[in-house]
């Protein structure tokens, strides 16, 4: 097989799989689904789309390899995906949000803290004219070891 056919033959097949469930192909499917009868038209101007599309990125990668080498080209799109990859985790599991929420509750935990009264400073929790009610605040040691 000639480099050609290999190049054109993996272009191709990686477009496949990547457009596989891709949100064009779904776009495409709803259109079609609702307008049945025009599919024809339907499949020109989304084929008419994709060839723009894809024009426009073989364009911006020929003027980036005139600028900038391959191997730099693959390191930063690897970075790019890397990058968005965290920001993408980081979004599905709240990260900037549940640190903000973290943060907030523990600056509500030492505000409340120093506001906090001292254990004299509490109401008794039964009425004044219970017979125990001069012995407030007792301390009682529940988990004090039996004598021996």
């Amino acid at each position: 097989m000639s480099p050609e056919f290999l190049t054109w033959l993996s272009a191709y097949v990686i477009i496949i799989i990547c457009e596989m469930g891709d949100k064009t192909q779904l776009a495409v499917l709803l259109i079609t689904c609702n307008n049945p009868r025009r599919r024809w038209y339907i499949f020109a101007a989304s084929s008419l789309a994709l060839t723009l599309c894809v024009l426009v990125e073989v364009t911006v990668g020929l003027t980036l390899a005139r600028y900038i080498g391959p191997a730099l080209i693959n390191k930063l799109a690897g970075g790019l995906f890397l990058f968005m990859g965290v920001i993408i985790l980081a979004k599905h599991f709240g990260f900037p949000g549940r640190l903000a929420a973290m943060i907030r509750r523990q600056n509500d935990i030492k505000d409340t803290e120093a506001r906090a009264p001292s254990p004299e400073e509490l109401p008794a929790p039964w009425p004044e004219d219970c017979p125990w009610a001069e012995d407030w605040p007792v301390r009682v040691d529940w988990f004090r070891p039996p004598p021996d």
